[in-house]
């Protein structure tokens, strides 16, 4: 019989054609009571042109070891004779049993196994026994153990050039013991797109055993070129991509399996106890069974903000957006509409700041198909392998490891949002004409614009992609000590910006270490700082924000002295205007106000005039989706005034249950540009409940007037620039100065 070169019918009619062989040397053969089972891919009807044959001959326990032994080897030697490998065991039903007992590679065997002669009564019972035993779950945790070092011996077939399609991560393994888990009857396990993924790899090996001559499971770089034109691709990397694709869809598949088997066990012994209802992370979305998931009243076809605020709310809470979730959202939520309104592009700022969990919950939106809604030309680059040794991934994961690291270091930007959409687009253009740098700078503003940033954001952006190599070539390649060097690089740079310096350093760190440890040692790092402080030297620094400006309309309600609030929409926030009489802690009340409330404060601006304080807030709708209304807030306010409402209980009960991932210290400093009449310090930090009210609370603790803030939230950082005066409305001496910074830190500390 002629098989096809690859495909699941000719899969199958390799495993039959073998099935004949076997049936008739076991007819002829054996004469004690058995059957011939196939186990394996064997058993699974996979069988590559060169897979090993696996069976085994079950008979019953009743047997004399003497006919066993004869029968056994008249029906072994002709295969030898075929010249075809294979593995075999001989056991009776307890003996079957009590190896799957003891060794979870019989076990896992015994789960593909598959009837092919003798007495089939003795098959069912060792399948359902097999089965039974299996469905206790002894084995899963050690199943999943021996994979991470197999992954360690082997890597990843996602990220690897020459990945083992059976071995590594991602591969055909992985895919026997998904099939193994939904076995348990522990999990289920995602489906989406997984017999796509594992035909495409089974084709794969078969072509690579026809082109190798030989059982090889390695997709070496002499085989690839011959194996993608018999699959009918144009290239060796469009077959890297597609093996890259169908792994990662395995792997995702199996991390949310995995992870559903760990959940499963720590939670047996509470198997009678009532299921807890899902917590609320935002509108639309909870927290159910340790994954993120849309709420049961989600209005998903008619709210395109949600799939944003679903994973902005699962990165920052650091938990995985569940795969139903986002196959939901595929399916029925509209069009995010493109550009950004202002609230979207934070969520999505949010998404990308939240360091290492932001990797696999961009993951969970690629396996959807949801980040292309937002960026469509991320699908170019979808699993675009690199030749380049030192790349450890494809061009679109190097891209989010690259926001995951620069996440860790947006304390040292005045813009983390410019840093993180930089990091998320730096390579963008790879895979096209012409020099990555060159063509992606080129290409970027149009999406920059698109994610809601203005045009010279965008602007900002285009360079810092345009020039994201020039640190660490500059830095490796030429003499530092040479001042035509520093010349050089402002000279190709256009530009004298400290802000963009320190946005260029970061992004250089980010992507080196996104890289790979080979392509950003310490010897780099310590040559990039080095030039970094070199250019600083040349150039100006960057500007502290000046006080807000007060309009003469507010002027005018200030001299009323009385309270006055107003709230306005503006661009999917609302704006709330708060004139009041000053008094020690106003801002940490007002402030405290609004997280007692569930609204999230994105900016504030507030002014010292005489004796009247004319503060500007930009807040976000409340969990619930409540809006501030001007008659509650004046309440609250008064409240607060009179101590009524003791807003230090009601804000530690809420920012209790906020849980936070590892993040890095807050930053407080004292900005040596201070005025003559106040002292500023900054203080950055990321973003949580109940922050504002601290930093505010902290400062009037020590007896120290806060006269101006310009308060900034950038999806999830916070930068907040505060003037101060003592209480002879002067600026602190240089020693009350830093003692206010000491304290503000570590009262943030204390609080993180």
């Amino acid at each position: 019989m002629v098989h096809a070169e690859f495909g699941a019918q000719s899969r199958i009619e390799r495993s039959e054609s073998w099935d004949g062989k076997l049936i008739s040397l076991f007819q002829e053969s054996i004469t004690f009571d058995a059957a011939l089972v196939a186990v394996g891919s064997y058993g699974r009807n996979q069988l590559a042109p060169h897979s090993d044959l696996d069976f085994v001959i079950i008979h019953s326990n009743d047997f004399d070891s003497d006919e066993v032994k004869k029968s056994s080897e008249d029906f072994l030697y002709p295969l030898w004779d075929l010249g075809k490998k294979f593995d075999y065991s001989i056991r009776s039903i307890d003996q079957t049993l009590s190896a799957a007992k003891l060794d979870f590679k019989v076990a896992l065997g015994l789960l593909d196994s598959r009837f092919v002669s003798g007495n089939i009564e003795l098959f069912r019972v060792m399948e359902s026994s097999t089965l039974e035993e299996w469905r206790k779950g002894l084995h899963l945790s050690t199943l999943l153990d021996s994979r991470l070092e197999r992954i360690r011996r082997s890597g990843d077939v996602a990220f690897l050039v020459e990945p083992n399609v059976k071995e590594s991560r991602g591969g055909l393994r992985d895919i026997a013991i998904l099939k193994a888990i939904a076995s348990s009857w522990i999990t289920d396990i995602p489906k989406s797109n997984l017999i796509d993924a594992e035909n495409l790899l089974l084709d794969v090996r078969d072509l690579l055993h026809q082109v190798a001559g030989r059982g090889e499971d390695r997709l070496l770089m002499q085989y690839q070129a011959e194996v993608a034109s018999r699959l009918g691709l144009q290239s060796d990397d469009d077959l890297l991509r597609a093996t890259s694709t169908s792994a990662r869809s395995i792997d995702y598949a199996f991390e949310t399996a995995e992870r559903r088997v760990k959940r499963a066990n720590t939670t047996q012994r509470r198997i009678f106890r009532r299921p807890p209802k899902p917590t609320v992370l935002a509108e639309g979305v909870v927290v159910w069974q340790g994954e993120v998931g849309l709420a049961f009243d989600a209005r998903i076809k008619s709210d395109p903000s949600l799939m944003l605020r679903a994973a902005a709310a699962a990165a920052q809470a650091d938990l995985p957006l569940s795969p139903a979730a986002c196959q939901r959202l595929a399916e029925l939520a509209p069009r995010i509409e493109l550009p950004l309104a202002r609230s979207d592009r934070e969520l999505f700022i949010q998404l990308l700041g939240a360091g290492s969990a932001t990797v696999r919950v961009w993951e969970a939106l690629a396996q959807a198909g949801l980040i292309e809604k937002l960026i469509p030309e991320w699908n170019r680059i979808r699993n675009l392998p690199q030749r380049n040794v030192l790349h450890r991934h494809t061009v679109d994961r190097h891209l989010i490891e690259t926001v995951s690291v620069a996440a860790t270091l947006t304390r040292s930007v005045h813009r983390p949002d410019l840093l993180l959409v930089a990091a998320l687009l730096h390579d963008i253009a790879k895979g096209l004409p012409g020099d990555h740098s060159e063509v992606g700078a080129q290409i970027v503003g149009p999406i920059v614009l698109n994610l809601g940033w203005n045009s010279e954001d965008s602007k900002i952006v285009a360079e810092l992609v345009k020039h994201h190599l020039l640190l660490p070539i500059t830095a490796t390649r030429r003499d530092l000590e040479d001042p035509s060097t520093i010349k050089s690089v402002l000279e190709v740079l256009d530009t004298e910006s400290a802000l963009f310096l320190e946005l260029l350093h970061a992004l250089s760190i980010a992507d080196g270490q996104a890289t790979g440890k080979n392509a950003w040692t310490p010897w780099k790092a310590k040559l990039v700082s080095d030039l970094v402080i070199r250019i600083k030297g040349v150039i100006s620094g960057v500007p502290v924000p000046p006080p807000p400006s007060v309009s003469k309309r507010q002027l005018e309600l200030a001299e009323r002295g009385e309270l006055s609030v107003s709230v306005a929409p503006e661009d999917g926030f609302y704006l709330v205007e708060i004139i009041s009489p000053d008094q020690v802690g106003l801002l940490a009340k007002i402030a405290g106000i609004f997280t007692v409330h569930k609204f999230d404060v994105r900016s504030a601006r507030t002014k010292t005039v005489g004796s009247m304080a004319i503060m500007e807030w930009l807040i976000a709708p409340s969990v619930s989706g409540d809006i501030p209304e001007a008659k509650i807030l004046t309440k609250e306010i008064i409240r607060a005034f009179s101590g009524e409402l003791d807003l230090l209980s009601a804000v530690k009960q809420r920012s209790a249950a906020y849980r936070l991932f590892d993040i890095p210290e807050p930053q407080v400093e004292l900005v040596s540009e201070s005025s003559v009449e106040s002292t500023i310090i900054e203080v950055r930090s990321h973003d949580r409940i109940g922050l504002l009210f601290e930093v505010a609370s902290a400062i009037t603790g020590v007896s120290v007037d806060i006269r101006a803030a310009v308060v900034s939230t950038l999806g999830a950082e916070a930068i907040d620039t505060l003037y101060l005066q003592d209480s002879d409305s002067k600026a602190l001496s240089r020693d009350h100065a830093f003692e206010v910074v000491e304290h503000v830190a570590t009262a943030l500390r204390r609080m993180k």
